[in-house]
């Protein structure tokens, strides 16, 4: 069983609001941004003693709407994220952990360098593995998604466009694991995992007879290439696709989003089901989830998770979950918080004590 032993509530700064997307694999550092009273977003990194970095890009812009936010972190503190000049777009950057330096994206043949194009920092579409490499999704001028691989050179990032599709079929790459390899989805293909060059695509069938095949979202890989993520079948219902080629899905919520799995299997996700927002703990069964949320506040999620620990957002403010050590929990997600949370009739909540 997944236990719950104790939740810390914290803000990155003095200001409205304050947004985790992502901890790292095995260190424990989270990063995110916190809007401040002037409605301008800062990046910050907190350590896993709890001390916070904050970081502005040179570039974002200081009116209100424009900012810094980090979106992906890994085990050495680099953060991969995006800064916004104008409130409208944003553009990706490294940030160093070793001295505090930026690398900022390159354009690709005049396409706006972006994650997710507006400046809203989108769940799933950025990450960095250990040795530098970063993935996500950018839009361009003309509307369309694409994914993209990148690696730091010097004062810039030189990214590959991934196109599973062709270049208007809107690819999202979401992950990518220690090894380089990636997972994602497009519109006209499904879902995709492995190393850039070499992708397996794959639907996910729901186990009828005769079966129904379904597009598949895929949304994170751990280190031994198992992928999870969800599918539409009138509603969102999460998955995994192990690195066997067996899947299993999960039963007892709809509407799963922001689906995450670590090196030993385990999964988690967010569920937003009419106004309920709350995170979900994969069960030992490994087909059913267990909801929790922190208590106290509202509009919580799990968005990101590692080896003992949760980190994500309850209401304004961030947390950290601290879960039991014989259990482990899948790092990775870059979830976002959808709004008022609650307790739907029958779910199991899992309550500790608030630091």
């Amino acid at each position: 069983m997944n236990i719950i032993t104790q939740f810390t509530v914290f803000d990155a700064g003095i200001g409205l609001e304050t947004s985790v997307y992502s901890i790292s694999r095995s260190s424990g550092h989270v990063t995110g941004c916190f809007l401040d009273s002037s409605y301008v977003l800062h990046g910050f990194i907190r350590d896993p003693v709890g001390n916070i970095t904050l970081f502005d890009h040179p570039s974002a812009g200081g009116a209100p709407g424009e900012g810094t936010c980090g979106v992906g972190i890994n085990d050495a503190g680099d953060v991969v994220g995006c800064y916004s000049p104008d409130g409208f777009y944003s553009y990706g950057f490294i940030r160093s952990a070793v001295d505090g330096s930026f690398a900022t994206f390159d354009s690709v043949s005049g396409w706006v360098t972006a994650f997710g194009g507006a400046w809203v920092p989108n769940q799933g579409f950025g990450a960095i593995n250990s040795a530098g490499t970063v993935a996500g999704t950018f839009v361009d001028s003309s509307g369309y998604e694409h994914g993209f691989t990148g690696v730091r050179t010097g004062i810039t990032v030189a990214i590959t466009v991934i196109d599973v599709g062709g270049p208007t079929a809107h690819t999202s790459v979401c992950d990518i694991n220690e090894s380089g390899a990636i997972a994602g989805y497009s519109f006209t293909s499904g879902g995709f995992f492995g190393l850039p060059g070499s992708l397996t695509l794959f639907s996910v069938s729901d186990g009828g007879s005769p079966p129904t095949l379904y597009a598949a979202r895929a949304m994170s890989i751990n280190d031994g290439g198992d992928v999870a993520g969800s599918i539409y079948s009138g509603y969102n219902q999460a998955f995994v696709r192990k690195a066997d080629g067996t899947f299993r899905t999960f039963a007892g919520f709809t509407n799963i989003y922001c689906v995450e799995i670590n090196n030993e299997g385990l999964v988690t996700g967010i569920n937003n089901s009419g106004m309920s927002n709350f995170g979900l703990l994969s069960l030992p069964d490994g087909r059913s989830f267990l909801a929790f949320s922190v208590p106290g506040y509202a509009g919580d999620t799990a968005p990101t998770t590692n080896g003992t620990r949760c980190a994500g957002n309850a209401g304004t403010h961030g947390f950290l979950a601290n879960f039991s050590p014989s259990t482990a929990l899948p790092h990775g997600a870059n979830c976002n918080k959808y709004g008022i949370s609650n307790y739907p009739p029958g779910c199991g909540v899992l309550l500790g004590p608030i630091k």
